[in-house]
């Protein structure tokens, strides 16, 4: 195999990690390929070193019993699954996917290659694991949101700024757990009398278009800089690491069940309410696990 094939890429370049003392060396170094179905930021290489540390004190030590490669999303999905077939090309011993986007590249070419995902939406619903308990196949992981999300989503947001009546959704078009999140938000929006606007995107100037164009009206809202309501991703990826060690020592797929996600954060930021004049209500802050004042 090529010298290339066996090193561990974050953020582009070649990283080491400190000796596991439990770390045995095998009949040959395991290899476990990453496709975050995300772009590169700090917090999501935060994520990414999550997942990696646990694998060390698991007794996995990178360039002595294990490689990794870890590739990055890019807003190009003829891209992606070219990259994401070269990652597959090398034969590793688990492909590791985040996000529905990096499962929906990686499960039509990695074969009888071991999946685990983080962050999938509704992964019965999307066709990738037939139930929870039994996922069946090569495929398992820790789902995300379910579809209900999207009117949770709504109800913090209305609770937050009680005078909006308009809502933008940003979303990528055809994904079927968006559009079930979205339809969830339909619903919740007729019963908080509030105007919901899908926008779809595909990259970062497509995002500001449809922010634009939609901040010429009054009263709306868009999710993000006021309010937050979500998973603690550094839980699951710290999960994800023992099923990727349970599968290099031996377990199936199949055998490891599908997790739903445990952990939900709130977080409000008072500067940016403020900066609207909003006044946070009591109530939702006393549930806030941050605020950034």
């Amino acid at each position: 195999m090529r010298r290339r094939e066996f090193i561990t890429l974050v953020g582009g370049a070649a990283t080491g990690w400190p000796l596991a003392a439990r770390a045995q060396r095998p009949e040959r170094p395991r290899r476990v390929v990453v496709l975050m179905g995300s772009a590169e930021t700090a917090s999501t290489r935060g994520w990414l070193t999550t997942f990696l540390h646990p694998l060390e004190e698991l007794g996995w030590r990178e360039h002595y019993n294990l490689f990794t490669q870890v590739q990055w999303w890019n807003d190009r999905p003829e891209q992606m699954r070219l990259w994401a077939a070269d990652l597959i090309a090398g034969s590793p011993d688990v492909a590791v996917t985040f996000t529905n986007l990096a499962l929906e590249v990686m499960k039509p070419i990695a074969g009888s290659v071991p999946i685990v995902f983080i962050g999938v939406g509704d992964p019965v619903g999307s066709g990738f694991v037939s139930s929870f308990a039994h996922p069946g196949g090569n495929i398992t992981g820790f789902a995300s949101h379910d579809p209900s999300m999207g009117g949770k989503w709504l109800e913090v947001l209305k609770e937050t700024a009680p005078n909006i009546s308009r809502v933008l959704v940003i979303m990528v078009p055809g994904s079927p757990i968006l559009q079930a999140m979205l339809r969830s938000a339909e619903e919740a929006a007729t019963r908080l009398a509030v105007e919901t606007t899908a926008g779809g995107v595909h990259n970062a100037t497509e995002i500001e278009d449809v922010i634009k164009s939609f901040a010429q009206k009054p009263n709306g809202g868009a999710a993000g800089g006021l309010v937050s309501y979500g998973l603690d991703w550094e839980d699951q990826f710290r999960r994800a690491a023992a099923y990727v060690d349970q599968i290099l020592r031996g377990t199936k797929p199949t055998e490891l069940p599908v997790q739903a996600s445990t952990k939900f954060e709130l977080t409000i930021n008072m500067k940016t309410a403020k900066a609207l004049g909003l006044t946070v209500p009591p109530s939702l802050l006393s549930r806030a696990d941050n605020v950034i004042e």
